[in-house]
């Protein structure tokens, strides 16, 4: 009897809830809303997000977003469990490393046999470059997944370039606030030293375009979107840069059909940022300063270096590292023949078993 009387007074505080959630909307919103909207939590969640992240400095979300210093917000243990990889709580078995290591050598090893460069650029965690800003400090003497990697991949002589170093020792922001990513000067500074790497080991002669960075502002970043604030912070709370390249041009961007290796008809507009996570692209730029063909393996990270690669090559195969792998990617890679395979990949996904198959 108690339990249908709950349920009678939860029905009644529901409906009287949702009768009174468009008005509290519309008193809330700053701007015009549709029917959808009227009766979307999103608003009253992103307000009561807002006023506890600004009075007390806490995330509502945290295992999606953590709040740091300085005004940083950090991604969560929700994701590939980066908060215990960065602190050195990440539980991980030496010899499955070990093994992992030696099927990337193996990996290696056969693009080279095909006569194409190699190399993993390891796209550093937020959490490594501004670790000062973490609410939690790292673990004395303990050991961090990135750390053994790196450590047993030179040690065998794979070509893997860690960027950590070279990202903490720069005086400059490379990664946005309230956003996972590096921003566009960080993403440069991946760019070059990736080509830079390659010429060194290969013996290549890559050419890098000429390029200038400006310094801007902008509002929240996937960060902030996680907790529903990205409207209600300042347009100018985010750091951010502008990249401006020399002796620019049209690029044709054109669909990759992974079950057939086919590409599509490629459509020509301005060189642009571009995003693979739904569907693998090509680039081609004919007046692109290296004719060798690239495929290029990656993630959300590759999306603020496109410009750059996109006038550095004629010819880019561009695929997220979680859709094409194995068979599938021997068989890619046999039929269109690119002379140079990178991968990059976020340092919180880099022990990734679909990469060493």
């Amino acid at each position: 009897m108690q339990s249908k009387q709950f349920l009678k007074i939860f029905s009644l505080m529901s409906a009287l809830f949702l009768g009174f959630l468009p008005l509290l909307n519309f008193v809330l919103s700053d701007e015009t809303l549709n029917k959808s909207q009227l009766y979307s939590v999103d608003l009253l969640e992103g307000k009561l997000n807002w006023f506890v992240f600004s009075k007390y400095h806490i995330s509502m979300r945290e295992s999606q977003v953590v709040i740091g210093k300085n005004k940083f917000m950090f991604l969560g243990n929700k994701y590939d469990q980066v908060i215990d990889k960065s602190i050195g709580k990440f539980q991980y078995d030496q010899v499955e490393i070990v093994e992992w290591v030696q099927k990337l050598k193996k990996l290696q090893q056969w693009y080279e046999s095909q006569n194409i460069k190699f190399v993993l650029i390891i796209a550093p965690n937020k959490h490594s470059v501004y670790d000062e800003f973490l609410p939690i400090s790292r673990e004395k003497n303990a050991h961090i997944i990135t750390d053994d990697i790196s450590k047993l991949a030179y040690k065998n002589n794979i070509h893997m370039l860690d960027l950590r170093k070279k990202f903490h020792n720069n005086p400059n922001y490379l990664y946005h606030f309230t956003d996972t990513h590096w921003n566009p000067l960080g993403a440069s500074i991946g760019f070059t030293e990736t080509i830079s790497y390659l010429n060194k080991s290969y013996n290549l002669q890559l050419q890098i375009p000429k390029f200038e960075y400006q310094q801007t502002y902008r509002g929240g970043g996937d960060l902030a979107n996680f907790l529903k604030i990205e409207k209600i912070l300042p347009k100018d709370y985010d750091n951010d840069y502008s990249i401006k390249i020399y002796n620019d041009n049209n690029i044709c961007v054109g669909n990759i059909r992974l079950d057939t290796a086919k590409l599509e008809k490629c459509a020509y507009s301005k060189n642009t940022d571009i995003s693979i996570l739904e569907q693998p692209k090509y680039i081609y730029n004919p007046q692109g300063l290296n004719k060798d063909k690239i495929l290029l393996l990656c993630d959300s990270f590759s999306v603020a270096n496109s410009t750059l690669y996109n006038k550095a090559f004629i010819t880019i195969y561009k695929i997220h590292y979680n859709h094409l792998y194995g068979k599938k990617l021997k068989k890619f890679v046999l039929e269109n023949k690119p002379k140079i395979v990178i991968y990059q990949i976020v340092e919180r996904a880099l022990y990734n078993q679909l990469i060493v198959l």
